[in-house]
Order: structure tokens, then sequence, then C-alpha cells
């Protein structure tokens, strides 16, 4: 018995009082017996994660929707270095506990942040095996990538509607793109201009709901599809792109 492992955990329920400290010991339990997989759902953005879940040196995909990190203990403690999936919606955390998750998980190659409160950088960077990032946000958040192996970037400003909320989005040294989705981002006709000589290897390009976008002008040698929805104030579009199909 000593030997079984538990390799998955998922997880959907309400909590109170009394089902959050059951969870926490379940949760110990799995960690103790070298758990990979982490899913947990909950209903009200009120359990708070254990400290110890982030300890756990066997995890490789974390999985966690409508719940909170525990700020303190959670940035003294981590240490699952084998994490490869962090997907994050609808969670609450604070810039700090993003970082030091970051700086100490390197080996992710799947990143989604959508929805999360408490975060007003989001910023990636020496994740040298990240090839899939996706960032959904309703505030005034910036975001900043720095992944020279990124090759799938989704940015999406989910109030886009509200274009009194502006963000700053900064994406550098991702020469390995191949796929750009951008919707509700504020992006200027200048971004354009340079796409070939900045992501040489995209090949699909996404924009929607940009209003700062008046005239496009794209010369790109790799790009094979692209897609422009509702930016209401484009005027003109000029591709250069001897490969694109759509």
């Amino acid at each position: 018995e000593h030997n079984h492992r538990i390799q998955t955990f998922k997880l959907q329920m309400i909590f109170n009082t009394e089902s959050a400290q059951l969870v926490d010991e379940w949760m110990k339990i799995a960690i103790e017996k070298g758990l990979r997989k982490l899913e947990l759902r909950t209903y009200e953005k009120s359990y708070i994660l254990p400290s110890i879940t982030l300890e756990s040196r066997s995890l490789e995909e974390l999985v966690l929707y409508n719940c909170k990190f525990e700020q303190k203990q959670v940035i003294k403690h981590i240490m699952c270095r084998s994490l490869r999936r962090l997907d994050l919606e609808n969670v609450f955390l604070v810039d700090e506990v993003l970082e030091n998750i970051i700086l100490n998980c390197r080996l992710i190659e799947n990143l989604n942040i959508h929805h999360c409160d408490g975060l007003r950088n989001i910023t990636v960077k020496d994740l040298k095996k990240l090839k899939e990032f996706s960032v959904i946000y309703d505030g005034e958040q910036n975001v900043q990538v720095y992944s020279p192996n990124l090759e799938s970037f989704t940015c999406q400003r989910g109030s886009w509607y509200c274009q009194s909320i502006r963000g700053r989005l900064r994406l550098f040294a991702a020469q390995n793109l191949k796929l750009l989705v951008l919707n509700g981002i504020c992006i200027t006709d200048e971004f354009f201009l340079g796409l070939g000589n900045v992501f040489p290897h995209i090949e699909e390009l996404k924009v929607s709901n940009s209003d700062d976008t008046h005239r496009i002008k794209i010369s790109s040698q790799s790009l094979r599809k692209l897609e422009l929805i509702r930016n209401e104030k484009l005027e003109e579009v000029q591709v250069d792109a001897p490969k694109i199909v759509q």
C-alpha cells in the first residue's frame, strides 16, 4: 500500500469551512503520494490553496479555477520544479506570487492566466521551455513577455469594449512565434511594419477589436493566415506575404 501513487486528483465542489479542511487533508495525502496532476474547481472564490500545493516536487500539471493563493507562505515554499502546465482562471494572486512561481518552475511549457484578480503586472520571463501562453485580463494590467522559444501567444482583454481601460503589452525575443492572437489590445499601425523581422516564423495572425489600428502594412515571408475582425477604425490593409492562403 505504501507504494501506491496518486497520478491525478480532480475536484469540483462548493466550499465551506469544514469542506475546506477536508480538501486540505486530501491534497496533502495526494501530494505525499507523488501527485502529478491537480485540477481544482470551486463555485465561490473563498478556498485558499494551501502552501503545500506548491511544495510538491512531482506535480506536473496544476489547473485552478476560482480560488486564492495563500500569499505569504506560498512565496517562501515553491518547490514544484517539475511543473509543465499551469492554468489559472478566476484565481486571486498578487504579482509577487506569480513572479515566484515563474522563478522556481522553469520547466513550464503551457501557461494560461485568465481573469485573475490581484495582478497589476503580468511578467513572464526566463521560461525557456514555454511554448504556449494565453492571457485574458479585465483591468489595467501591463503584460510583458520575454520568451525566446514561445510558439503560440494569445492576449485578450476581457472587457475589450471598454476603451477607457488600457494596459500595455510588450512582447520581446519571441523569434519562434508562429501564432499570435490579439483581441481588444490597443495596437498602433507601427506594430505591423516590423512584423516580419520581429517574428520571422509567424504563420498565423489574428487581430480583433483594436480601435488604435488604422492602416495595416505587413511584409512577411512566413505568414499563411491573417484574420482582422471588428477593427472599426481600420481604413487600409496592405499585405506582402507570398505564402498566405487566407
